[in-house]
């Protein structure tokens, strides 16, 4: 995956012979698919396969395996909607009674990460469809209520701004 992700970002030439090679689509799909909550393989292949989608060779890449690689992509976005929704609600439950702060931190946590998967497969997918159909609503760390769901959202999204770095 390394090495994919090397390539695509050193030149889009080479982007283009790989988006020709047969299955690449399909492959780097199901790796998402296995990989869906694990942010460390997830985004890269999402970057790996963003980057192949805006190469596209229409010529050599089958309408088949686009049109499953769609499907695919929105059945992962729906996955990811739904344990985004569930963890959602329990920071809200958190939120509105006292609850555990490790727990708190681990959600906020969660709904970041989630949010960075979303946003990654919503960028293919705008990126298949040529136009920005997809979007993710931003969590504003800042309006959450709990004082431990605020810092860990604070945390994840942006070191820098508690003068870590």
């Amino acid at each position: 995956l390394a090495t994919l992700l090397n390539i695509v970002d050193a030149d889009s030439n080479l982007a283009s012979g790989l988006a020709g090679v047969e299955e690449i689509f399909t492959t780097i799909g199901e790796l998402l698919q296995m990989y869906r909550g694990k942010s460390e393989i997830f985004l890269p292949a999402a970057r790996v396969l963003h980057a192949l989608a805006a190469v596209i060779p229409r010529s050599s890449v089958s309408a088949g395996e686009i049109a499953g690689l769609r499907r695919k992509l929105e059945g992962i976005s729906q996955i990811l909607k739904q344990k985004l929704r569930l963890e959602k609600k329990y920071i809200h439950h958190m939120e509105t009674r006292k609850g555990s702060d490790v727990l708190a931190r681990e959600s906020a946590t969660k709904v970041v990460k989630t949010t960075r998967e979303l946003q990654s497969v919503y960028d293919v997918l705008n990126c298949l469809e040529g136009e920005a159909k997809y979007h993710v609503e931003d969590q504003d760390c800042c309006t959450a209520k709990n004082t431990i769901v605020r810092r860990a959202f604070m945390e994840t999204q942006n070191l820098r701004e508690l003068g870590r770095e």
